[in-house]
């Protein structure tokens, strides 16, 4: 069993919707790593739709993996949807395709493939209605693509809750998370400790952190991830830096803590 970590979101990217989204539920909904913010179309009327990604002039991502975080789906019968690639927004290529289940709760969906045999810079999502009717509706909070990072050492887990917030929804609140809170419910900790890293480890972990602009707080930002393979999807911040120790000739401890992002 691997823990993995999926960092990947579209911070600096431009992203554009072809239908028309509900009034204060645009595109830049969904680069913000929050899924309380949410991009919505609650009437889409249309048989498909596309969600077309641009990581920028001379930026360019492969893909194993894309994460619709806090997703809702709503259409007429069953839908398919499609992931393809293209390095001069023109002419694309299928990547994968699937259904789409109906989903009335906000949810996470992972969602793997074969890793791109290269970089693009063009990325598209689509949804399309497969019984000749409309898609209804659809919701996100955020989306993450990249590549996984997997740790095939085992770990020890110790889980706490965190405090809980003295404020209603939408008030300051100090600490770590100083600042407007959206969600005040009460948070977990996980603390992941590693044994026996290898150097390769090692520097995949520091260069993930330096990504995540780790701090002796919380970190800029969240990220997915799963202790059990990608049975399990969390989304969270680090507490604090990671320190390695070396216990053996290229081999290193170190541990994870990560509060829940709600």
């Amino acid at each position: 069993m691997s823990f993995i970590i999926y960092p990947h979101s579209l911070d600096s990217a431009t992203i554009d919707y072809n239908r028309t989204h509900d009034s204060g539920y645009g595109e830049e909904m969904l680069n913000d790593r929050n899924k309380n913010f949410v991009f919505k179309d609650s009437a889409i009327g249309a048989s498909t739709f596309n969600i077309d990604i641009d990581l920028g002039s001379g930026v360019t991502r492969y893909l194993d993996h894309i994460i619709l975080g806090g997703y809702k789906f709503s259409t007429n019968s069953i839908g398919d949807y499609y992931l393809s690639y293209s390095d001069d927004d023109s002419s694309y290529t299928e990547i994968t395709t699937d259904s789409f289940d109906e989903q009335t709760v906000a949810t996470d969906l992972l969602i793997t493939f074969t890793k791109t045999a290269a970089g693009h810079r063009y990325y598209r999502f689509a949804a399309e209605e497969v019984d000749s009717g409309n898609l209804t509706s659809f919701e996100l909070g955020n989306f993450f693509c990249g590549e996984m990072i997997t740790l095939s050492t085992s770990y020890n887990l110790d889980t706490t809750e965190g405090i809980a917030y003295d404020v209603i929804s939408n008030q300051g609140a100090g600490g770590y998370r100083y600042g407007q809170i959206v969600n005040t419910s009460q948070r977990k900790n996980w603390t992941y400790n590693f044994e026996y890293l290898t150097s390769a480890e090692k520097t995949t972990i520091e260069t993930f952190a330096n990504t995540i602009y780790c701090s002796s707080g919380l970190s800029r930002y969240p990220f997915y991830f799963s202790p059990d393979s990608g049975t399990t999807l969390h989304f969270g911040r680090l507490v604090g830096e990671i320190t390695f120790t070396q216990i053996a000739y290229q081999r290193y401890s170190c541990g994870f803590n990560i509060q829940q992002e709600l």
